[in-house]
């Protein structure tokens, strides 16, 4: 990343009184501040000191939890609930204030408004990207004041804080770990789901996987966020009990939104008291899936043991109650899909999109006192269906075994960070670099002929005596010249360097991205990054766009430290699409999350004669036929490169085999070099997913090739370094990697297998859709030389600027639904077995 570098050119001419020492410690360093780009050297000091505690007899400040749940992930949106006692004797205005550092050591301080209610404790949440670097113990600084209503400023016209009231440190004592996802639990049942986090010890991998999972459940439905942003962090919602009354204004607001941005809220409906679709009692009825809901009493659940397990189970209820979803006459794809059907052809599992997210019923009676254990549902068989996950989901038992003496073990595991330079991606470095090049290379001149060969000079003259005036009449000339050169190089204008993810679904009127930036900023004082349209009238209030400081993780960051002039900044805690910043002429980073209209005209399907010809699966495939039929075409600001067309037909057989070790879906993959823009670039289908004979186009097989080659070499024994030249295409598959192989089973302790990790894009896999028949078609918009511009809408004190870069695009296209059937040869009760995992699969 830029260096921000701490020597103001305002400065540097007071410097002239000791020239040497300016030109000798000054110069390198300052022809790269100019270009704010990144430099040899990093004079920063050390972060500002942290206040003590204030307390008064007017206020009372409490955190009840510490994200939500009590989980909470460094480098990701977390919510805090703060709790204020106000004892005054009248109503008044507070301005509540939370703050940690930034990477600059400037202090964001994330601030809500409220009117108190003396006497009453007042619980309100508070929202902030936790930094990346953030652990246990590290604190926050929760502050009170009173609210100065007179001096209301910046875009989201917040209060200005007053006299100080009280302030206090916020600490946690556990934080999940950067590399492993979260979901939750709404209720007291977890469904065998807790088995996601299963892990050897402190390890942070699946032990027959990759990426861990921890799931929060007790989940109580009337503590969830007024925000969407306190709910960012969770990959899915379960809602296993509680009255969903409770989701009322703000709060199912910010449901709705999670949803739209990407979320998957799964219901399980109750057996009895169902009141999902009853509109008067919850503001999600909207939500569902287009059925009709037919409820059935006393149903043996055995002839569903395919669909829970692959296993012998015994004691599934015969007095269950299963919901079966009809699809509405006139429900469009993507409103009623058909996920999980039961073997007698009823569903009882099924889907509706909204924008990138969507909305699950399952119509099972999972809350019956036989699954109270979750024992008798293998979530590598149920919830791998649901979810669209891969890889076995073991028992602490099958990990005792595997570790026993005489056991195998498990395999040394090779990190694979697949979103680990997102840094070196967006750094203004070249610029930079050129700049302390030159730096050195005039300081060497100068030394060259103030030094010796200008002493040389002198005395080939006979006029050593004039030794000092030359030496300062040469350092006062290269001062100049340094001075020069760097006012010449200096930037003029805002420069942003992006890294951007774009999504969109096919049919739904929303997109989101996830955005990387360094914005060089040449200017001294602050500036407001606003996402958005400028002047459409919008307020940040109005907004659900989020902006905040943003750093690579820790171990992937060089140099840190602060400005010797840190600030402080106010930030809209509820909605943060502005962001006012001390500007030094330097580069801020920061990560940036919007949704909205679509910016660019993504692909659709190409028309024959006028009429809209959608894209179709080909029923019955022979020889060498294509997988689909139909053409598409895009009007994006340039050509797609390296795009990735991958082919899900629906879900594999429910009892035929180890789902586990397997996609869900035998999902193909169709590498296309480049697909140029406008309607002569149409991309024909037909051509592009011809199976040949004898090729393995397999989803499964792309991806071990991707891991061969990002990862280990060969999947056991032998390390191999990344290729950092391959920056995009491991953007590209980081939304695949839930699909990525187990360990081998032949694998040892001695042996090693890669483990794909992520830390900056969790809750952008792209797993979730190998659940249901669809086409994905991922590409890459520019490169480091030759960037395009960012797609998503922002201003800079209210002025467009220029951000070149990457963008990865993924676009989605639903098809019509495809329920799996259940394996004609499906014996009733089959012989339980270890899991076999597939070598190479």
């Amino acid at each position: 990343m830029g260096a921000r570098l701490g020597i103001p050119w305002k400065r540097l001419a007071a410097c002239l009184g000791a020239i040497s020492a300016t030109v000798t410690a000054v110069l390198p360093t300052a022809l790269a501040c100019a270009q704010g780009g990144a430099s040899a050297t990093d004079p920063r000091t050390p972060a500002a000191e942290v206040v003590g505690d204030v307390t008064s007899d007017e206020i009372k400040l409490d955190v009840e939890r510490f994200g939500v749940a009590g989980v909470a992930r460094p480098g990701e949106w977390i919510g805090v609930r703060v709790v204020v006692q106000d004892s005054a004797p009248r109503p008044r205005e507070l301005v509540l204030q939370l703050s940690t550092p930034d990477i600059d050591g400037d202090q964001p301080q994330q601030q809500r408004d409220i009117a108190s209610n003396p006497g009453v404790r007042q619980g309100t949440w508070m929202y902030m990207r936790l930094p990346a670097g953030f652990k246990p113990g590290d604190p926050l600084v929760l502050s009170a004041f009173e609210g100065v209503d007179a001096g209301r400023s910046g875009v989201s016209g917040l209060l200005q804080p007053g006299r100080l009231l009280a302030r206090s440190r916020v600490t946690t004592r556990t934080l999940v770990s950067s590399v492993t996802g979260i979901a939750g639990v709404i209720g007291n049942r977890a469904f065998g789901l807790t088995r996601l986090g299963l892990r050897l010890g402190t390890e942070e991998f699946a032990p027959f996987g990759h990426e861990l999972t921890r799931v929060e459940s007790n989940i109580v439905a009337s503590e969830l966020p007024d925000r969407w942003m306190g709910l960012a962090q969770f990959e899915f919602l379960v809602w296993g009990g509680g009255d969903p009354g409770e989701l009322r204004a703000e709060r199912a607001t910010a449901v709705r939104e999670w949803i739209r941005r990407g979320g998957h809220l799964i219901i399980v409906l109750p057996a009895v008291g169902e009141t999902w679709t009853n509109a008067g009692s919850t503001e999600l009825t909207s939500l569902l899936p287009l059925v009709t809901i037919k409820r059935h009493e006393g149903v043996d659940l055995a002839p569903f043991r395919p669909i829970f397990a692959d296993r012998v189970i015994t004691g599934l209820p015969k007095d269950g109650v299963v919901h079966e979803f009809v699809p509405a006459a006139d429900a469009a794809t993507g409103e009623a899909e058909r996920i999980i059907c039961g073997p007698d052809g009823a569903c009882v599992v099924a889907r509706r999109l909204h924008g990138l997210g969507a909305v699950t019923l399952i119509g099972l009676d999972l809350n019956h006192p036989a699954f109270r254990d979750g024992e008798r549902i293998d979530p590598a068989v149920f919830w791998n269906r649901v979810l669209g996950r891969r890889g076995p989901i073991v028992t602490q038992g099958d990990i005792d075994k595997r570790l026993a003496p005489s056991a195998e073990g498990f395999p040394s595991r090779n990190a694979v960070r697949f979103d680990g330079d997102i840094a070196e991606q967006i750094a203004k470095s070249r610029r930079a670099t050129a700049g302390v090049l030159l730096g050195f290379i005039v300081f060497a001149v100068y030394w060259l002929i103030a030094g010796p060969g200008g002493f040389a000079l002198l005395k080939k003259r006979g006029m050593v005596r004039h030794a000092w005036l030359g030496y300062v009449a040469a350092a006062g000339l290269f001062t100049v010249v340094a001075w020069g050169g760097a006012s010449i190089i200096r930037p003029k204008h805002v420069e942003g360097s992006h890294l951007t993810i774009i999504d969109h679904v096919f049919g739904q009127p929303t997109e989101r991205a996830r955005v990387w930036m360094s914005l060089l900023v040449p200017k001294y004082g602050s500036a407001t990054l606003r996402i958005g349209e400028a002047n459409s009238g919008t307020s940040s209030n109005d907004s659900t766009d989020a902006v905040a400081p943003w750093e690579p993780p820790p171990d992937q960051v060089g140099v840190g430290g602060s400005f010797p002039d840190v600030r402080g900044y106010q930030v809209d805690t509820r909605s943060p699409s502005a962001l006012t910043f001390p500007t030094r002429s330097t580069v801020k980073q920061v990560q940036i999350d919007w949704s909205g209209g679509p910016p660019w005209k993504m692909p659709s399907v190409v028309s024959e004669n006028g009429a809209s010809a959608p894209i179709v699966m080909r029923q019955r495939r022979t020889g060498e036929q294509s997988w689909l039929i139909g053409s598409l075409a895009h009007e994006l600001p340039r050509e797609l490169r390296d795009v990735l067309v991958i082919v899900v037909p629906g879900q594999r057989e429910i009892g035929r085999g180890v789902l586990s070790t397997r996609t869900v879906a035998d999902a193909r993959a169709f590498v296309v070099e480049s697909w140029p823009s406008g309607p002569d670039g149409a991309l024909d289908l037909a051509r592009v997913t011809v199976e040949k004979s004898g090729a393995d186009t397999t989803l499964m097989n792309y991806l071990r090739n991707q891991l061969i080659r990002f990862g280990a070499g060969r999947f056991v024994g032998d390390e191999k370094k990344l290729d950092l030249t391959s920056a995009s295409d491991r953007m590209l598959i980081v939304g695949l990697l839930s699909q990525f192989a187990p360990p081998d089973p032949g694998a040892t302790k001695s042996d090693t297998w890669p483990w794909a990790t992520r830390q900056n894009t969790h809750g952008m896999d792209l797993g979730r859709w190998m659940s249901q028949p669809c086409v994905i078609i991922m590409g890459t918009l520019g490169d480091s030389k030759e960037g395009s511009p960012c797609p998503v809408p922002m201003t800079l004190d209210g002025e467009k600027f220029e951000a070149r870069g990457r963008t990865i695009v993924r676009w989605i296209y639903p098809l019509s639904d495809d329920p799996p059937t259940f394996a004609a040869n499906e014996p009733a009760e089959p012989a339980e077995s270890a899991p076999s995992l597939e070598r190479g699969k």
